[in-house]
């Protein structure tokens, strides 16, 4: 797995995986203006959450391989 091209290997509690952290971390002017594109991959990929000052300005985002069996490759984009 990885992200912007570095390697990530997440730890797993039940359906969550570990927070990743940007470095360094984006800070929207708006958060209407996130936006999800989806690339490749079998499921449904959707933000759960938006950056708060609430949730320590942390964007969720849940990617759901349904009740299909095995695993898949998935990538996409997440612009603001």
């Amino acid at each position: 797995m990885s992200i912007n091209g570095k390697k990530w290997n997440p730890v797993w509690d039940k359906n969550s995986s570990a927070n990743y952290e940007l470095n360094p971390a984006f800070k929207p002017s708006n958060a209407d203006s996130f936006k999800l594109t989806k690339r490749t991959g079998r499921g449904a990929i959707t933000i759960m959450e938006e950056p708060t000052p609430g949730n320590d300005e942390t964007l969720v985002i849940r990617v759901d391989d349904g009740g299909i069996g095995g695993a898949d490759w998935y990538e996409f984009t997440v612009s603001w």
